[in-house]
């Protein structure tokens, strides 16, 4: 049924002011403008939590630096200033954390120039073959259980060589004397990655980077990455809270758990469920309440990508359909802010993110919203990089068969599966679009008579099959993002989830 924003919001504040438990789960949002209307949510709503929920996480890392440094952080990854880069199924060309920014800094290496005489060594270890392991100086496939031996050890050889304490790792099946004195003889200019979101794995490879002294140089405690905030167990503790029927009132703010999640049966025992966003899809459908959020290019918005480094969002167009920003919607239910959202991100600008001589100038503002960006002078400062030495001990499970799940350059998570250019873009390695597909080495095709598009099921996933050279033996891989129920016309039903 069709109800007015006037009727939203009174059955929005009145459920509201009825009390209880209110959750607002969103993606990262890395806007400080939208933090602050969050924030004023919150202040207006005492009880109220807002959880960051991102469909493809990198809490690993934040989980392994507040472990060992005492900060929840990713730290900002400097691939200009790298001689020698180890990566372990970090896709960093591709989709991995920022990988525009890193593509960037990672060519700047790859040609000798005056400003870099020596070209940077590159050597990737990974089960499926990504863009990244395709432009590796050294491609080392392998499985998983593999990949943590070969990194423990690698630690225990650093830990050993630098005078630190060893860790409980079995022997690694795979020689590791060559990375280990290539990157003692690159101390401070080399960079070790994992695109595990495993915290024991991302304290092994915070280790080896702080025994190399990495931490100042290749990798940066101050601008760190604001992308990717969300806590796993936080997001778990809420959905055990869900599930016994604890939380009241439940807002959905551009994120898609039932799709996500394989199933989120326990959104049936919210009491109240509001979804907002631009699109509906298969979280919409389950709630009581849909409302309609502006497309980016009619909203006004900011964001925060790395601590110091700002950038203005502003619309291009008038809205096109009877749609709201959920800013403006969270403003409105928090009562008493007489602004808008458009409003709040100028006086935010002008006030609090402008330098020191241009608050309250309006001529710096128009500059800046011209311009679309503002680099701050100023690097955020962090306390002194205190270590603390990881206490993990390897064993990992072998197997018959490892299965793998990625990102695809193209759809990622999935969240824009209406848009067919996306399904119509060819993999970079595959050159397979409009389908996912189940990654099989030649060895592993040929042992168990497997052949191309041979549909195969994996726990009751029909899956067809693609012989992969690059695909390490004894791993399959398959791509996130496809299978889709709920995307509209151009991207339901398409490959498998």
């Amino acid at each position: 049924n069709e109800i007015s924003w006037d009727e939203v919001d009174r059955w929005v504040i009145s459920k509201l002011e009825a009390g209880g438990k209110t959750v607002i789960v969103t993606p990262t949002m890395i806007g400080p403008s939208t933090q602050v209307v969050f924030q004023k949510f919150l202040s207006a709503h005492p009880g109220a939590t807002w959880i960051q929920y991102d469909e493809v996480s990198a809490s690993g890392i934040r989980d392994a630096h507040m472990d060992l440094f005492g900060a929840a952080v990713i730290p900002g990854y400097h691939f200009d200033r790298a001689g020698y880069i180890l990566s372990f199924d970090a896709d960093f060309l591709g989709t991995w954390i920022a990988p525009v920014e890193f593509a960037r800094d990672y060519a700047s290496t790859r040609e000798v120039s005056t400003a870099h005489p020596r070209m940077s060594k590159h050597v990737q270890i990974e089960s499926a073959l990504s863009m990244t392991g395709s432009n590796a100086d050294e491609r080392i496939p392998v499985t998983p259980a593999e990949s943590a031996l070969i990194l423990g050890n690698i630690y225990n050889r650093i830990a050993a060589a630098t005078g630190n304490p060893a860790i409980s790792v079995p022997p690694s099946v795979k020689d590791i004397d060559t990375i280990v004195s290539d990157l003692l003889a690159n101390k401070g200019s080399s960079l070790v990655l994992s695109g595990s979101n495993d915290p024991e794995i991302q304290k092994l490879v915070a280790g080896i980077n702080y025994m190399l002294g990495n931490y100042g140089t290749t990798l940066d405690m101050e601008r760190t990455i604001q992308v990717k905030q969300g806590n796993d167990r936080q997001f778990q503790d809420f959905v055990s809270s869900l599930d016994r029927g604890e939380v009241d009132n439940l807002f959905l703010i551009n994120v898609n758990p039932i799709y996500s999640l394989g199933g989120f049966e326990a959104i049936k025992k919210a009491g109240f469920t509001a979804y907002i966003g631009s699109s509906l899809n298969e979280t919409a459908e389950a709630c009581q309440l849909i409302c309609p959020d502006h497309h980016y290019l009619e909203a006004w918005g900011d964001a925060e990508p790395v601590k110091g480094s700002f950038s203005l969002q502003q619309p291009c167009i008038h809205p096109l359909f009877n749609s709201r920003s959920y800013q403006d919607s969270l403003i409105i239910w928090a009562g008493g802010l007489q602004r808008s959202f458009e409003d709040l991100v100028r006086y935010l600008w002008e006030d609090k993110i402008a330098p020191p001589e241009s608050r309250g100038d309006r001529d710096w503002w128009a500059k800046t919203l011209q311009a679309g960006f503002f680099e701050s002078d100023a690097a955020p400062v962090s306390s002194t990089l205190s270590f603390k030495a990881p206490e993990v001990e390897l064993r990992p499970v072998e197997s018959e068969m490892s299965l793998t799940l990625y990102t695809p350059v193209g759809l990622n998570d999935g969240r824009h599966g209406n848009n067919p250019w996306l399904h119509e873009l060819p993999d970079p390695v595959s050159k397979v679009c409009w389908d996912n597909y189940l990654s099989v080495s030649p060895a592993d095709a040929e042992k168990r008579g497997l052949q191309d598009e041979m549909v195969v099921s994996i726990d009751g996933v029909e899956v067809p099959v693609l012989i992969q050279p690059g695909q390490a033996d004894g791993t399959v891989s398959l791509a996130l993002g496809y299978g889709r129920t709920l995307a509209g016309q151009g991207g339901e039903n398409l490959g498998v989830n």
